[in-house]
């Protein structure tokens, strides 16, 4: 299964509908990531793959960042059967707290630097 397959319109509206409510720590890490912000990679915000939605998607690298509140905290089995499931697909899925973004942004964009370069050179 290719993670390029067509996406509901459903999953499209809601995809928008993300876009257009992200939370603050969304905003913030978006900040960073737009315009090739992070190492020259190009991330969209909230695509839609293979039925889930990721929070940013870079599609040279295979590389889905999800920034995680509280409410992952209760939702930890769901996401790593998620993650598994992307795994399978080829997608690396980067997982970003809240309270790491708040507290050290230049770190988090240190970190997904990293990330593309060890993707990039796989």
């Amino acid at each position: 299964m290719s993670w390029r397959h067509a996406i509901t319109e459903e999953k499209r509206e809601m995809a928008r509908h993300l876009r257009a409510n992200a939370t603050a720590s969304e905003r913030q890490l978006w900040a960073l990531l737009r315009r090739r912000g992070v190492g020259g990679w190009k991330f969209r915000r909230q695509q839609a793959i293979a039925g889930y939605i990721v929070d940013f998607f870079c599609i040279q690298l295979a590389l889905a960042i999800e920034v995680d509140g509280n409410v992952h905290d209760a939702q930890a089995a769901e996401d790593l059967v998620r993650d598994q499931e992307l795994a399978q697909l080829g997608i690396t899925v980067l997982r970003i707290r809240n309270e790491e973004l708040e507290r050290n942004p230049v770190g988090v964009a240190e970190s997904v630097a990293q990330m593309c370069a060890s993707l990039w050179r796989r």
